[in-house]
């Protein structure tokens, strides 16, 4: 285990760095092979554990998916670059502030429950289903966000925290409750 000197947190990053640079030698050698896959790899074999970790915030910080990782106090600790783009804070305003930043206050009650539930049991009930819910931007716009959530255990199984992946679906949801609301076409 690491530690990650920008947020500070413990991270493991050979779990899934290590399967990215496997995937890069094994795309490498499969090109002589006429498979379709396109290179090069820059990301040689053998790296560095502080070169993972690296690697692991370049891609947190350029998915498509807001990630946001709290301790178990629901205090704001990861905040990826999508994060900042759906919700409209800034990492430097939303870092150590509580979940309820986003949460729109008729749901705090709710999302508290749950969240200290899954915390305290180590599981969710959900199951790693996405789910649809609203949040809150930093203008106060409503929006509607498909959620997917993780509970964060260390080697020992001790929950660490939880994370949140999560994506807009407000003008889907609201196409959608558009073409409900229209009285049916004659024919």
């Amino acid at each position: 285990m690491v530690s990650n000197h920008l947020y500070n947190l413990p991270v493991s990053p050979t779990r899934f760095c290590v399967n990215m640079v496997d995937a890069c030698d094994w795309t490498k050698s499969t090109k002589s092979k006429g498979w379709p896959f396109r290179g090069p790899c820059s990301e040689p074999k053998g790296v560095s554990m502080e070169g993972k970790s690296r690697l692991a915030e370049r891609i947190l910080d350029q998915v498509a998916d807001a990630v946001v990782y709290t301790d178990c106090s629901g205090a704001i600790i990861r905040w990826n670059r999508a994060s900042a783009t759906l919700f409209g804070y800034s990492p430097e305003e939303a870092l150590g502030q509580s979940l309820d930043l986003i949460i729109p206050e008729h749901l705090r009650a709710s999302h508290w429950g749950g969240f200290n539930a899954a915390v305290t049991r180590g599981a969710l009930k959900l199951q790693g289903r996405p789910t649809l819910t609203r949040a809150a931007h930093k203008s106060g716009r409503k929006l509607y966000v498909e959620l997917t959530f993780a509970i964060v255990k260390s080697d020992n199984e001790k929950v660490l925290g939880s994370v949140a992946m999560a994506r807009d679906v407000t003008e889907r949801v609201e196409r959608e409750r558009a073409g409900r609301d229209r009285p049916p076409v004659p024919l």
